[in-house]
């Protein structure tokens, strides 16, 4: 069981809303200048007031650490005031600069909709951090934000030994000897035990590495990689591979673009299908669906990964909604023959919560969507076949009895009802007692963020790393952050959602 809150249906600043125009003649470096350097100044004098009043009545702030030390999103003007209020003064946000760069100008990704985007550096009392801002023109001819997102990047004398602090020294054959000693831990033992060796657990290692935390990683299978080895041999990520690159280690050039987890083998028993179709299901091919979603961001002409990243998450989940109602239209047209072949099958869909597709339902239970690369069109042709429309009622001795009065012979029923409730998982390592304590780990919260996962779990040195490749990869930095701040005495106090 997954835990969400009620989803608001929020509108975008679209021009209309806005009731405002962009000039012909609009000079965006300098509105950006004029705007940027009253943000910084309010923002470090702790001018909460004056800083407030350089957003849209119904803007968004999305904080992930820098600020508040943990994952926030402060909605409408009245709870953006309040939030800067209660942290300017503890936080002391200083030495803000402005990139000068690629990123910096007029966005219009449709013809209502237009903002100047930027990209900013600045400092708090402990940390080093990045931020992102969308400014839109108002009724008056002032330019005003509308989102702004502020990210951790770095703890003050604690940098990730990376880059031009990477390890100069040569290593002649020590090695392997050094990193058996590593393994071992004959003179030490580890900070962080970490359960579990997939993608999230491997990112996490290397991120806590680069702090110079030691780290265990347990795992119960032989080898390092057997979770993707020992699946199914036509699996392949459903995500391309710019979206899916591991921290420090970004997948080759020459890959393909949805990397296989091995070849695939045409021998074997001959299956005949029958799909039982409970509920509706969003349906979006790949091949369609993700040059729409991520064109231009993740795609081989998009920005650095960790540029792309940041794009990403400065779009707040409840703030992007309007975003992603569009582009659900503009996908189902490109896939309109395949979505009308399933339907002549019975097949049920649906567009998502909000018309939304598969973002909403990924964040808030993580199923109820498929993302198509090939399946789909076996349906539709009629090479799967298909029930529903009726519930099961029982089982049978050849198979299943529905509520209608159909049979359907089956020799194997196999079921694939989705996901449970996470917490089950850390419950058989740590026990009942600590798994009544934990919060939610997925769903959202109020605010459109993620639960519990990468942040307060509620039991004191428990976390959480849940996602795909690419959350594994962003987060993991954030929960290697706030581990090495507690270690290292500078985390501050979190500024988080009261229950």
């Amino acid at each position: 069981m997954v835990t969400s809150a009620p989803i608001p249906n929020t509108p975008l600043p679209t021009l209309d809303n806005l009731k405002a125009s962009v000039p012909d003649d609009l000079d965006a470096k300098a509105v950006t200048n004029a705007w940027f350097a009253a943000f910084a100044n309010s923002a470090e004098s702790g001018d909460a007031q004056s800083a407030a009043a350089l957003f849209v009545p119904d803007a968004f702030w999305r904080d992930f650490l820098a600020l508040t030390w943990d994952f926030r999103t402060f909605s409408g003007a009245a709870k953006i005031t309040e939030f800067l209020n209660d942290c300017l003064g503890s936080v002391h946000p200083r030495a803000f600069v402005l990139r000068e760069d690629t990123y910096l100008g007029l966005q219009q990704p449709y013809p209502d909709l237009a903002w100047i985007h930027l990209m900013f550096d600045f400092e708090t009392d402990v940390g080093i951090a990045s931020g992102i801002a969308r400014i839109v023109p108002t009724a008056n001819g002032d330019w005003k934000a509308h989102t702004v997102f502020t990210n951790l990047e770095q703890l003050k004398g604690f940098p990730e030994k990376i880059g031009a602090l990477r390890d100069y020294a040569p290593n002649h054959g020590k090695w392997v000897e050094d990193r058996k000693k590593e393994a071992e831990f004959a003179d030490t033992q580890p900070t962080v035990l970490i359960v579990g060796g997939g993608q999230s657990g491997l990112a996490v290692a290397a991120r806590l590495k680069a702090l110079d935390i030691k780290s265990l990683v347990v795992e119960k299978n032989a080898r390092i990689g057997d979770n993707w080895r020992n699946r199914y041999d036509t699996l392949s990520l459903h995500n391309p591979v710019w979206y899916d690159h591991l921290p420090y280690l970004p997948f080759p050039s020459t890959w393909p673009v949805y990397a296989p987890s091995g070849k695939v083998r045409n021998n074997g028993a001959i299956l005949y299908v029958t799909m039982y179709q409970r509920s509706s299901t969003y349906i979006m091919t790949t091949k369609n669906g993700w040059k729409v979603f991520m064109g231009g961001l993740y795609s081989e002409d998009g920005p650095p990964t960790d540029i792309a990243d940041r794009l990403s998450a400065s779009f707040p989940i409840h703030m992007g909604i309007g975003l992603s109602q569009r582009k659900v239209k503009e996908t189902a047209e490109l896939d309109k023959d395949l979505l009308d072949g399933l339907r002549s099958r019975g097949f049920l869909l649906n567009d998502g919560i909000h018309g939304t597709g598969f973002g909403l339902l990924s964040w808030s239970r993580y199923g109820g969507f498929y993302l198509d690369t090939g399946a789909s069109s076996l349906i539709a042709d009629g090479k799967i076949k298909l029930k529903s429309g009726s519930a099961i009622k029982q089982f049978t001795e050849r198979g299943l009895e529905f509520e209608d009065g159909t049979i359907l012979d089956a020799d194997t029923v196999i079921f694939a009802t989705g996901l449970g409730d996470s917490r089950s998982h850390v419950g058989k390592v740590c026990g009942e007692e600590v798994e009544k304590r934990l919060k939610p780990l997925w769903g959202l919260d109020a605010e459109g963020e993620i639960n519990g996962a990468w942040r307060d779990l509620g039991v004191k040195g428990i976390w959480s790393m849940l996602g795909n490749l690419a959350l594994s990869r962003f987060h993991s930095k954030h929960v290697a952050l706030q581990i090495k701040a507690i270690e290292e005495g500078v985390f501050g106090e979190r500024y988080s959602l009261a229950a």
